[in-house]
């Protein structure tokens, strides 16, 4: 079992003029491996062994989001670890893009405050007219 950074230079794409090409997330096991996009990308004279140069302008910040990527995955490994499942490759897929699509629909919008306020009178309104006759003052 092991998470490994690979380059995939088939498809390689160009952005601002460079030639660039993604990086993915290997989770291998028994054998068997699936690829997890991290929706970054690299110049490949800024790849090495596996690894990301530190040459690259924007080393820090592009490692901190590969992590935070690879932080989830192995979060979902663990998971299926802890509860007595065998962290195969086609599971930790199947879990790390329900994780992710739950944390799509989790966002809540925003509300505007007169609607919100609106609410929290609708909400008082149970109250007797002294309690709620200073906030509707106000």
């Amino acid at each position: 079992m092991g998470i490994s950074l690979v380059i995939i230079k088939s498809d390689t794409k160009k952005l601002e003029g460079k030639k660039v090409s993604p990086i993915h997330l290997k989770y291998s096991f028994k054998g068997g491996y699936k690829r997890f996009p991290t929706h970054q990308f690299i110049e490949s004279k800024y790849w090495k062994n596996g690894v990301i140069s530190n040459r690259h302008p924007q080393y820090t910040e592009l490692n901190k989001r590969i992590n935070s990527v690879r932080k989830k995955l192995e979060d979902v490994v663990t998971d299926i670890l802890e509860t007595g499942g065998i962290p195969t490759p086609e599971l930790v897929k199947v879990n790390f893009e329900k994780k992710q699509e739950t944390q799509l629909t989790k966002q809540p919008k925003p509300k505007r405050f007169w609607s919100s306020y609106e609410q929290f009178l609708k909400d008082k309104s149970k109250h007797h007219r002294g309690y709620t006759k200073p906030l509707l003052t106000l």
